[in-house]
């Protein structure tokens, strides 16, 4: 196992537990093979009235039309769970919590208090993680954005963060291609293994408080 949760009962002081996917894809070993048994309600699935899990859909348009209506609990915690590109040697297929996001001139750091009761079996990388507006289409944008410091990408974190700047919002990613040429195919080839590993993580965070 290369992660474990070092102290789950902090969640029990929050009203609600919110999780945001992009995608379905992302999300289906958590609603579908997971000890949660969710149920469909209008626009999101429920466990216990405790958590609500919401598929957001790709991208800042897709995101923020999405979220723009929705009135989230205040004494809440989001986590943000999905895929991203990985532009340099990090492993692929292992989870990893970003300690910023960063977006334009943007930068939003991960709430430290929360992350101390998560052990750094996830993975914390230190440079972040930065949202942007389309996929890499190229080696130059792909190198562009190395030489500007990041190294992981992926297209809605920013804009769950910045959107619900008052509830803490924690980012759990799984890597599934390097931004490069070949990214559909090997997204397409990792993206259910992915969608295990996420699983497993939020089972390992959240699942002990019920």
């Amino acid at each position: 196992m290369i992660y474990r949760v070092k102290n789950s009962k902090f969640l029990m002081s929050y009203n609600k537990i919110y999780i945001f996917f992009s995608s379905l894809k992302e999300a289906n070993s958590l609603l579908f093979q997971s000890k949660f048994k969710f149920i469909k309600k209008d626009n999101y699935y429920s466990y216990k009235e405790k958590i609500e899990l919401y598929i957001s859909g790709i991208g800042k348009n897709n995101t923020l039309n999405f979220i723009k209506n929705l009135n989230l609990e205040n004494n809440s915690i989001i986590f943000k769970v999905g895929t991203c590109g990985i532009l340099n040697n990090i492993e692929i297929l292992k989870p990893f919590i970003p300690s910023f996001v960063f977006h334009q001139d943007k930068k939003i750091y991960i709430n430290k208090d929360i992350l101390k009761n998560i052990e750094d079996k996830i993975l914390v990388h230190n440079k972040g993680l930065l949202t942007v507006l389309n996929p890499i289409s190229s080696l130059e944008e792909k190198q562009i954005i190395l030489e500007q410091g990041f190294s992981l990408v992926d297209m809605e974190t920013f804009f769950i963060m910045d959107n619900f700047n008052n509830i803490p919002t924690i980012p759990i990613l799984v890597g599934t291609d390097r931004g490069d040429c070949n990214s559909k195919i090997d997204f397409i080839k990792n993206i259910n293994q992915a969608s295990v590993i996420l699983k497993d993580c939020i089972e390992k965070i959240i699942h002990p408080l019920f």
